[in-house]
């Protein structure tokens, strides 16, 4: 104990521990930051090719990296699978559209504009004419182009040869030539033509009536081209027996197996003729009363949803499926004109010379060219009751040819069923 006093006295005391040193502080764990989920468009269509038209939507996936396209398929009903599928909520964001259904679906606002015409100004004074007046009303662009055809007249070159005749320019050419084919039992019927009745317009039946510088919008009484047209369909199948009566069989196929001379068909049919007997169909006009005076073209479409969730996206999605794209070179066209043989909406894709290799293997761009510049939609194609007189049409386009009416009686009765239709929709 004295010991211990003396060192206190001295100022020595015993030493403490030293604390530890504190941690120092960290920020609590985050979770890795994800990115944003891409957006989802719904396209719906119709089950044409839909492997080749996946590879068109991967394509615009990779363009956009932050969309997905989902394609949705009708198989059947399509024009009633497709209005619920533009009505409902949430609605589709594009839809593929036959051109004889989007009058109806524009005036019941189920499609909405994807802008003014000066906003594509350019890409419609690249289209033909005709296809310009299918995808335009008003001054408002209602969509862009899948493809646009034309109806034309195809014929077999061997068997022609046999007859001995050149390519005819008038109905009463083309009855002689059938007439003599049969005569030497080249063939039973010179020509086949699909009549039957159809959900949309028949087409070999415009054709011949715009051939023949015909009309059926006639308020002033049956136009005499078109009643001319209906009298030589009414000889052709039931006098001169130069038309094959299987109205139902489709025209391309017999016409493939060399049971007929000629057929009207759209110029997309000679890929498939051409490819299965390398040059063996050629194409024309389509013969008139007189002279060939044009043909009827048919023009499909992409139109956004009126109720489309992404509209910005919808737009961007129609303008590289059925427009110039991002690269301007309208590579979707160019795409199922090379795979299937659609014929383009715009003119400078047939200038180019690889567009234009790739027809000549199957089709003379020389000829084809003044057919697709000539042709014109069918009329009425934006009337909102389009379809319902259109079927009274054929119903009375069949009667004539049967001989259960006349001919200008047939037509004066559609006409009456146009004026009823647009009393009752108040246009």
């Amino acid at each position: 104990m004295g010991a211990a006093a003396t060192l206190a006295a001295c100022g020595e005391t015993t030493s403490e521990a030293t604390p530890a040193p504190s941690p120092i502080p960290t920020a609590p764990p985050t979770a890795a930051t994800q990115p944003p989920a891409p957006a989802q468009l719904r396209l719906l269509g119709w089950p044409f090719r839909p492997d080749l038209l996946r590879e068109r939507l991967d394509a615009f996936e990779r363009y956009r990296g932050d969309v997905r396209v989902l394609h949705e398929q009708a198989q059947q009903d399509y024009p009633v699978r497709a209005l619920e599928a533009l009505t409902r909520l949430p609605s589709v964001d594009v839809v593929q559209a036959r051109d004889g259904l989007v009058g109806a679906w524009w005036s019941g606002r189920a499609l909405q504009t994807m802008g003014a015409e000066d906003t594509w100004r350019v890409v419609l004074d690249a289209m033909w004419p005709h296809a310009r007046q299918a995808v335009t009303l008003g001054g408002q662009v209602v969509g862009l182009p899948y493809y646009a055809d034309a109806m034309l007249l195809a014929y077999n070159r061997q068997l022609l040869e046999r007859v001995g005749a050149p390519v005819p320019s008038t109905l009463e050419e083309l009855t002689d030539i059938c007439r003599d084919a049969a005569r030497r039992q080249i063939v039973e019927f010179g020509i086949s033509l699909n009549l039957a009745p159809k959900v949309f317009t028949n087409l070999p039946w415009w054709g011949l009536v715009y051939a023949s510088g015909g009309r059926l919008a006639a308020p002033d009484g049956p136009d005499p081209a078109a009643v001319a047209v209906l009298e030589w369909l009414r000889d052709a199948s039931a006098v001169s027996n130069v038309v094959d009566p299987d109205f139902g069989l489709a025209t391309y196929d017999a016409l493939a197996r060399e049971q007929h001379i000629f057929s009207i068909v759209g110029a997309h049919v000679l890929r498939r003729l051409n490819q299965a007997s390398p040059g063996a169909f050629g194409v024309a006009p389509i013969p008139g009363i007189a002279s060939p005076l044009g043909t009827v073209a048919w023009t499909p479409l992409y139109s956004v949803a009126a109720n489309a969730p992404l509209p910005a996206d919808a737009v961007d999605l129609v303008n590289y499926l059925g427009g110039p794209g991002p690269a301007g070179d309208y590579a979707s066209a160019t795409f199922w004109l090379r795979q299937e043989g659609l014929i383009p909406a715009y003119r400078q894709l047939l200038e180019r010379p690889d567009v234009e290799g790739d027809l000549a293997a199957w089709i003379d761009p020389s000829a084809l060219t003044p057919i697709l510049a000539a042709a014109r939609p069918v009329e009425r194609l934006w009337e909102r009751w389009f379809l319902s007189w259109e079927h009274e049409l054929q119903t009375q386009v069949q009667a004539a040819i049967f001989g259960r009416q006349s001919a200008d009686g047939a037509l004066a009765a559609a006409e009456a069923v146009a004026r009823e239709l647009a009393l009752n929709s108040g246009g």
